[in-house]
């Protein structure tokens, strides 16, 4: 593993008055960053150089391999034996990322501040996951269909070959907290393409390219893709108790009930994130990793969808036999998201400098389901259909805390 000279990261800000007032800003900024070594340290430097390779077999019964003996030739060259290997290229890069964005700020009224943007980056040499010295789609065995038939294969390779871009529209409204409450609420318009997104990236995405030989077929939608997302945060002081609108002048028990409570929460929506067809026959008969199926129409059915019918299973089709599927990744769209968490809490003085909060927290008000992803693989019997909940239901029951904090 190599350094790279060419490792420059400049940044640039630009803050503009064009009205010559504090009331309206517009700020452009751009600038290139480099990440630190990602995936396992670089794979470990692919588990010793140049590379690594690991041989199974079969053992027989009673067995002729132990520990005494070790491995025995003949079982590693046997019909039940494998050979497959692990490598990373030796000038293994650093990821780099182009940022840029611009952004109109306008003071609408007292504390109050609206805004609208752009936000775009583009990533190169992102990991990426296939497999050197695969075999090519075709009949028969593997190895003859190999581009080097008497070197171990496959051999599962990581390369700094990835890429993305994700180009936004946001805009944001925030009232800064006075008259007893606050707010915050945004929304973003994004579009996030890439074609490696899903080295564990946590989101359900394809993990191997389908086609070692064809990496540009692996452009498509990021597996954390959600074109639209909107949230709002907010805080209400309620105005009731002592030096309060209401009740300001009730007794001091009816004050400890009523009086000093705060009221907070956060509302989100969001579109749901894509996922992949996939085919489990292994039509192309390759030793590569996912195999797609061929799509015919679209197949996304919008608000027509259900759990039963999440999109239009007839618009992907097994493809012909020693081909890679034409479907892309990330074709299809999962379930969004609509949340609401709230939160109440009041402050009860004891002396000066010592108080004690209660506080109580619903996550998942409405304790309505989020739902996980289809199923995606064609063979299967509930193929097209939604099976289960996001997390495994661990996000999506309600979940109330209560709790007490003492402060002095």
């Amino acid at each position: 593993m190599f350094k790279n000279p060419l490792n420059f990261d400049p940044r640039l800000g630009i803050a503009w008055l064009p009205f010559g007032s504090q009331k309206t800003v517009i700020r452009v900024a751009a600038g290139r960053y480099h990440s630190l070594l990602t995936w396992n340290d670089r794979f470990n430097n692919a588990f010793g150089p140049p590379f690594q390779v690991e041989e199974g077999f079969q053992n027989t019964d009673p067995p002729v391999a132990t520990l005494a003996r070790g491995f025995v030739p003949a079982l590693i060259t046997g019909t039940s034996s494998t050979t497959s290997g692990a490598a990373a290229p030796m000038d293994f890069k650093d990821a780099a990322v182009t940022q840029w964005n611009i952004n109109i700020q306008r003071q609408v009224g007292k504390g109050l501040l609206a805004q609208i943007g752009y936000i775009g980056n583009t990533a190169i040499h992102l990991d990426m996951l296939d497999y050197f010295n695969a075999a090519v789609p075709g009949p028969g065995p593997f190895a003859p269909r190999r581009p080097f038939p008497l070197d171990p294969g496959p051999i599962f390779y990581g390369e700094t070959v990835g890429t993305s871009t994700y180009h936004a529209f946001r805009a944001q409204v925030e009232k800064r907290l006075s008259g007893g409450w606050t707010v915050l609420a945004y929304y973003t318009f994004a579009k996030h393409l890439d074609s490696a997104s899903a080295l564990a990236d946590g989101f359900g995405g394809q993990y191997f390219a389908q086609d070692a030989y064809n990496l540009a077929a692996e452009k498509g939608r990021a597996s954390d893709d959600a074109r639209h997302r909107f949230v709002t945060s907010y805080i209400l002081q309620l105005p009731f108790g002592k030096g309060k609108k209401w009740l300001n002048d009730t007794s001091t028990v009816s004050d400890l009930v009523f009086g000093g409570w705060q009221v907070a929460g956060v509302v989100s929506f969001m579109s749901g994130m894509p996922i992949s067809a996939l085919e489990s026959s292994n039509r192309s008969n390759t030793d590569s990793g996912a195999h797609r199926p061929d799509r015919i129409c679209d197949g996304n059915l919008g608000d027509a969808r259900t759990l039963g019918k999440w999109f239009d299973t007839s618009c992907y089709v097994l493809q012909p036999i020693y081909q890679h599927g034409n479907a892309g990744r990330n074709t299809i769209e999962g379930a969004g998201l609509a949340n609401l968490d709230l939160n109440a809490s009041k402050d009860f003085t004891i002396r000066e400098g010592m108080k004690l909060q209660f506080r109580s927290e619903i996550f998942n008000l409405t304790n309505s389901p989020h739902f996980g992803k289809p199923i995606t693989t064609l063979q299967s019997p509930t193929f097209g259909t939604v099976t289960s909940l996001a997390r495994g239901g661990t996000a999506n029951t309600r979940i109330v805390q209560l709790g007490l904090k003492f402060l002095f």
